[in-house]
């Protein structure tokens, strides 16, 4: 009993100190861990620029759709991202004529590969870069910014303004930066990439001031328009805005097809009775399948038994005759020219006249007799 109760001790005690040390040698200790966006974060990835501007005293408000665009305030500043695909010529157009009226557009090149509306009406062209980018920042001094500005663009291209009517151009080696054109009373500024205004990135380097700068290129504007996402057009829209010749063609190819496969309306015509082909229709057609394999000789030789059959019935000397005898006795009694019984008889026929000739003659011999015998 005393044993049990002495390791009963020495295990609590042993228990004691192990929790005790634990306790004296370590602690807990919070580790911030990256969870990703949420929220209105990760649904508006410029939410980060409109706190920024609503901070300056801007009233700043995000477009999500083409028809957001419609009512834009006058001397306000629309900062355009990519993609924008349901951007359409109508709207585009109605974007420059807001800007002529005084409008202020912050845009971004559309990748070269797709179609860029409002560069297109500016007549610039983008291509890829000729020269590598430095992995360093980009660094420039706007006209107006208070210090110099260290920008990483990301990944970029290269665009030309191919008429040269930039009232400012601020570029690098490889390729410009930034250049801004006067359109009426207004501005279009273009940007070599606006990824730096997004909330993972507008912390780094200057691209907050930089974000900022771009707004005050007009300074009295009332509002600020952040368009980063704008909705895909649907179907209809895009077939209706670029691509209504093929759709026209198709529909007319389908109208087509369908008057072509859709069986006629009323009664149905029954057919006519087949009919019974005699036995001359069959003679006929085995000679004009003989003919056309090219026996002909076979046809003639089956005529001339016939013939002779009927001469030895009626006249029984006249088939034990010579060749030339049993002609001229066949020209006295047939009263037929000797050439075309020799014809007839003997030779083979040099093309379809002579075969035919030939047949005749066989023939008509064998009605004279028949006729003469009948008499």
């Amino acid at each position: 009993m005393k044993n049990v109760s002495l390791a009963a001790v020495t295990l609590v005690l042993l228990i004691a100190a192990g929790v005790t040390w634990l306790v004296l040698n370590f602690e807990y200790v919070s580790e911030p861990q990256y969870v990703g966006l949420q929220g209105e974060a990760r649904r508006n990835p410029l939410l980060a620029a409109m706190r920024l501007y609503e901070r300056m005293g801007v009233p700043t408000r995000a477009a999500s759709r083409v028809s957001d665009l419609d009512a834009l305030e006058p001397r306000a500043t629309l900062i355009l991202l990519r993609p924008r695909a349901a951007l359409t010529q109508r709207h585009a157009e109605q974007l420059l004529d807001w800007v002529a009226a005084g409008g202020n557009l912050i845009v971004e090149p559309q990748d070269r590969r797709v179609r860029d509306r409002l560069l297109d009406a500016l007549n610039i062209h983008r291509r890829p870069l000729r020269l590598q980018p430095p992995r360093k920042p980009s660094e420039f001094r706007l006209p107006h910014s208070p210090a110099t500005l260290r920008v990483d663009f990301g990944p970029r291209q290269h665009f030309i303004d191919i008429e040269k009517r930039a009232v400012l151009t601020v570029d690098e080696h490889w390729s410009v930066l930034l250049q801004r054109f006067s359109l009426g009373r207004g501005y279009i500024t273009v940007v070599n990439g606006l990824s730096f205004m997004t909330n993972r990135r507008i912390g780094e380097l200057d691209h907050a001031e930089f974000a900022w700068q771009l707004v005050r290129f007009q300074p009295a504007s009332p509002a600020v328009v952040l368009a980063a996402r704008l909705e895909t057009p649907s179907l209809a829209s895009w077939v209706r805005e670029s691509a209504w010749p093929a759709a026209l063609t198709g529909a007319l190819l389908l109208l087509l097809w369908l008057w072509r496969v859709v069986p006629r309306f009323g009664p149905l015509r029954a057919d006519p009775p087949a009919a019974r082909p005699r036995l001359l229709d069959h003679i006929r057609a085995s000679g004009r399948f003989y003919w056309a394999s090219g026996s002909a000789q076979r046809l003639l030789s089956a005529a001339r038994e016939a013939c002779l059959r009927a001469v030895a019935r009626n006249h029984p000397g006249l088939a034990a005759m010579a060749p030339q005898a049993q002609v001229a006795r066949l020209a006295q009694v047939t009263a037929l020219p000797a050439a075309e019984l020799e014809l007839a008889l003997h030779y083979a026929p040099g093309d379809a006249r002579e075969f035919a000739t030939a047949i005749g003659i066989l023939q008509a011999i064998g009605d004279r007799l028949n006729r003469k015998v009948r008499t």
